[in-house]
């Protein structure tokens, strides 16, 4: 199977080749401002995605591939984001299966069971994007789950934030010394670092979704990061907030806001020229 190189997120390719007829997932189709008629099939879990013979041609696909959010940790750190890609490839008739990640888990208990946990992976045509990573929670345990697509909040100043995947995502934010729960950075987004712990309102903001504009029949923001605190924001994407949902939205790879949050499940969506 042949591939384009990997290309940033909202980046899009040019087309060309045979048309496609696909089957599998939910599919819409739509037409552009330039006049050209797209189908899109969104997998919202695992499942085969199926293309008709080509005539021995490959064809050309957009694919947007997007992990499941982390999820936040008990007392401590937002749930970063599930990585994001986007690509143009060439792919061959026949059957693909499509691996949607899960959201990862909030913390809950006691000691290190208190991080949150990674969202899975998504993974088609032979590209994965990575789960985003827990947020740490408030425990001295060692904590293995904060990396991801993008990073884990960092609990006041235990460790120091996850780290995200280039050109997925980015890394969560910074907690600050403290004596008690809180004080604590929220999720990294995919399009943003996650915000760093906020003294004035003892609350962080998840960092950036990304918005994917030329794609959908309408924009749609994916993979904010999650929230901390009573105050603390997660722009749009899906990332979970204290103060309003706490988990990441569903197929948005969202993370999960500390305390209460599991993140968000993931997402493949596949779009390509229709006559």
């Amino acid at each position: 199977m042949e591939y384009y190189p990997i290309l940033p997120c909202g980046s899009g390719g040019g087309f060309s080749g045979p048309y496609i007829e696909g089957t599998g997932g939910i599919i819409s189709e739509h037409m552009d401002t330039s006049g050209q008629k797209w189908r899109v099939h969104e997998a919202l879990d695992t499942e085969t995605f199926s293309i008709a013979d080509l005539g021995g041609e490959l064809g050309e696909l957009d694919v947007v591939w997007v992990a499941g959010g982390g999820g936040g940790g008990t007392g401590g750190g937002g749930g970063g984001a599930g990585g994001v890609l986007r690509a143009t490839i060439l792919v061959e008739a026949g059957d693909h299966t499509l691996v949607v990640g899960a959201g990862g888990a909030a913390g809950s208990g006691t000691d290190g069971a208190r991080n949150g946990y990674q969202g899975g992976n998504s993974t088609a045509f032979g590209v994965t994007a990575i789960g985003g990573g827990g947020g740490r929670g408030a425990t001295t345990y060692n904590y293995t789950r904060k990396n991801g697509g993008s990073g884990g909040g960092q609990f006041q100043n235990n460790d120091g934030p996850g780290s995200g995947v280039a050109y997925q995502g980015h890394k969560g934010g910074f907690g600050t010394p403290g004596t008690g729960w809180g004080e604590s950075g929220g999720g990294g987004g995919a399009g943003g670092p996650g915000g760093d712990y906020r003294s004035s309102d003892e609350s962080s903001d998840g960092g950036l979704g990304v918005l994917i504009e030329d794609f959908f029949a309408e924009p749609r923001w994916l993979a904010s990061g999650g929230a901390t605190g009573s105050d603390g924001v997660a722009p749009p994407g899906g990332g979970g907030s204290s103060s309003t949902q706490g988990d990441g939205a569903v197929n948005t790879g969202g993370g999960g806001a500390s305390t209460i949050g599991n993140g968000g499940s993931g997402l493949i969506a596949i779009r390509y020229r229709i006559e």
